[in-house]
């Protein structure tokens, strides 16, 4: 009896592993740097021009949800360049954005 309350005990002290996330902050990081910094200010460092808004300001807006960003990101307009990025790039990318928000 004792020994299976030691292991119980046991088992619930190790945390659970961290879920896979579906995205990567770092790879959307990445790509805010490759792509998107000839007009956005991409992060903290000041890369990128400030033709648009900074991501820190796209991040921060009360009315953007990550659904309004990735349809943003997926349709054509005349001001992106046509970037062709996959599903999962576009994923990685709001995600980089979504981790610039104030908590």
């Amino acid at each position: 009896m004792r020994h299976s309350l030691a292991i119980g005990l046991l088992a619930a002290a190790i945390p659970a592993p961290e879920p896979a996330t579906a995205s990567d902050v770092q790879a959307g990081h990445e790509l805010a740097n490759q792509w998107c910094t000839a007009c956005h200010v991409a992060d903290g460092a000041s890369r990128g021009a400030d033709v648009a808004p900074t991501f820190h300001a796209i991040a921060n807006r009360k009315d953007r949800t990550p659904a309004e960003m990735e349809a943003w990101l997926m349709g054509p307009h005349p001001v992106i360049p046509d970037l062709k990025l996959s599903r999962d790039q576009i994923d990685d990318l709001i995600a980089y954005i979504e981790s610039l928000k104030e908590q």
